[in-house]
């Protein structure tokens, strides 16, 4: 299947499996956090926000709740979602190839697991896929950059950034990290 021309789905994983935050996210986690949480507020919930995303905010106000990475880290271990992925944008025209160089590195287990957005996904209507090569921890650093460094081995070189599975279980994202007062959604670059 070529991630080009496959539209009826979003994405194309590497052994067919969902990675641990698509998980959790199946699972709404959402108690389990709020319950770590209680001790600095019983006012904090999930809500939609305007692009339907779930994020975490404080019931009176509304407003999304103000974070760290030092919160985030102990919220990532207490649920047990230490997951996170390099994330690669290419255009239509190369992803195909590079896809396919991907999945041999999991095949022969060089990478844990990936995922890449189709036809289907928003972001090709940009001309553009995103590519997700996941590791199990981003708390190990050194596993990270290993995973990095084979990423550059097959030919990519150019800047990339590594996001934490957890950001995106919290509702952060790069359009809004400022409302949670964070200056970046990224771990490591």
């Amino acid at each position: 299947m070529k991630p080009s021309d496959e539209t009826a789905i979003l994405w194309i994983r590497t052994k067919g499996q969902l990675n641990e935050a698509e998980k959790k996210l199946m699972t709404r986690n959402e108690n389990e956090i709020r319950n770590f949480l209680r001790n600095r507020s019983n006012e904090i919930t999930f809500q939609l926000d305007s692009k339907r995303r779930r994020i975490l905010v404080n019931k009176k106000t509304g407003k999304p709740l103000e974070m760290n990475e030092t919160l985030i880290d102990d919220i990532a271990v207490k649920i047990n979602l230490l997951s996170g992925k390099w994330l690669i944008f290419i255009q239509k025209e190369k992803v195909d190839g590079l896809w396919e160089n991907i999945e041999k590195l999991a095949t022969k287990g060089k990478i844990w697991n990936a995922k890449v957005s189709t036809l289907g996904h928003p972001w090709a209507a940009k001309g553009t896929h995103v590519i997700c090569v996941y590791t199990k921890n981003y708390l190990d650093k050194e596993n990270v950059m290993d995973t990095r460094e084979i990423l550059r081995q097959i030919g990519i070189n150019k800047r990339l950034n590594y996001k934490p599975d957890i950001y995106t279980i919290l509702g952060i994202y790069s359009d809004n990290k400022k409302d949670f007062k964070l200056n970046r959604v990224t771990r490591y670059t």
